[in-house]
C-alpha cells in the first residue's frame, strides 16, 4: 500500500481553497449563499484556510427542504463554505483514487 504525505497542507492551501470556491460556485451564482461568499471571496478563503489548520473549523447547519420530482423526498444541503470545504476535499483526494 502506498503512503501519501502532506494531504492536510493541500487541502488547506489557500490555492486548493480557492479553486474548491470556483467548483462549488458552478450552478450556484443566483444564490444568495454564494452571492455573500464571493462579496469578499479572499477574506472568506483566509479564514476558511486559517480554521482548517487550527482545528477550529465547525461545519455550519444543513438546510433542509422537499423536492418533488420525480418523486417525493427530502433533501439536505450544506452551507456554500462547507461546499467549499467539500470540494478542497475532493480536489486532493480523488487522483489517489
Amino acid at each position: 500500500m502506498k503512503r501519501h504525505k502532506h494531504l492536510w497542507e493541500q487541502v488547506c492551501s489557500f490555492d486548493n481553497l480557492a479553486a474548491a470556491a470556483r467548483e462549488a460556485m458552478l450552478g450556484k451564482r443566483g444564490k444568495a449563499s454564494c452571492a455573500r461568499f464571493f462579496a469578499d471571496w479572499e477574506r472568506e478563503v483566509v479564514r476558511l484556510e486559517r480554521e482548517l489548520r487550527e482545528g477550529s473549523y465547525r461545519p455550519g447547519a444543513y438546510f433542509y427542504f422537499t423536492i418533488t420530482e420525480p418523486k417525493e423526498r427530502v433533501v439536505a444541503a450544506a452551507p456554500f463554505r462547507d461546499r467549499v470545504v467539500h470540494h478542497a476535499l475532493v480536489r486532493v483526494l480523488q487522483p489517489l483514487f
